[in-house]
């Protein structure tokens, strides 16, 4: 059976929520960005500052980065950044980390925030190439504001338990958010367009995940995909000019037993 497509023509109403979305999208960040540059330039002392490619950020606390990094090839498996330590804040500050490798055969992210962590937050800057854009594994984490462009598979790529993807923009990537797996995720107010599959793509058991006010648009296949999971609750988004707006392709049991059905609400798509 072909997968459930949802697809409305544009009305007055739903342009003003298309307004009120990006209102949401584009305020919010800028908001966060002066935030956190008010914020490094009156405890400058209190931040610890990132200046390398490769650099882990391993001990509880903020982190500063103070220069644009430009990564090269090493030849084997790398990060921009690395954060190995629960309840780390790193603040870009309109700074980026960019690189130009692309290797599927290997793992090459931006921002590597490994498993078993909390308490992490990424704000404020660019990442730009690599395989991965940045990888969020931890749970009770945040990513905010941040621009991702041209990776070459995921822009953000989010695992773990009860974690927040929000007001970012990532285009040009392979699929802009990746949820595999995850729980308990909020994909929230988004820019995710010009994408090469999809817009936001759900799949490996990624269960009870809300995706809720983002921008959809112009992305290869998909605005939104579900491949796996069950009870996703997706509302209030905007997809737009994708070859499909909303595709449901998991199937209704896993191991034999009826899993929870996803929620579509008060989307638009066309």
């Amino acid at each position: 059976r072909p997968p459930a497509v949802i697809t409305t023509n544009t009305t007055k109403g739903e342009k003003i929520m298309c307004k009120k979305i990006r209102g949401k999208f584009f305020v919010a960040p800028l908001v966060g960005l002066v935030t956190t540059l008010l914020s490094a330039g009156n405890s400058a002392q209190a931040l610890t500052p990132v200046t390398t490619c490769g650099q882990t950020l391993s001990v509880s606390g903020e982190y500063l980065l103070t220069g644009n990094l430009v990564c090269p090839d090493t030849g084997v498996d790398f990060n921009g950044v690395t954060i190995t330590a629960s309840n780390v804040v790193f603040h870009l500050a309109g700074r980026s980390i960019s690189s130009t490798v692309c290797d599927l055969t290997r793992n090459i992210s931006g921002i590597f925030v490994t498993g078993g962590l909390s308490g992490v937050r990424v704000d404020g800057g660019t990442v730009r190439g690599f395989n991965d854009g940045i990888v969020l594994s931890s749970s009770n984490s945040r990513v905010v504001g941040m621009t991702v462009t041209k990776a070459c598979a995921f822009g953000i790529l989010g695992g773990g338990e009860n974690n927040w993807i929000e007001e970012n923009v990532v285009t040009a990537s392979g699929d802009g958010v990746a949820l595999s797996p995850a729980k308990l995720t909020h994909v929230t107010a988004n820019h995710l367009s010009g994408n090469v599959r999809a817009g936001v793509a759900l799949s490996d058991f990624a269960d009870a995940n809300f995706i809720e006010q983002n921008i959809l648009n112009n992305n290869g296949d998909y605005g939104i995909a579900v491949f796996n999971g069950n009870n996703t609750i997706i509302r209030n988004n905007a997809a737009n000019r994708n070859r499909i707006g909303i595709a449901l392709l998991s199937t209704a049991t896993r191991d034999g037993a009826t899993i929870l059905p996803h929620r579509v609400l008060d989307n638009t798509a066309h």
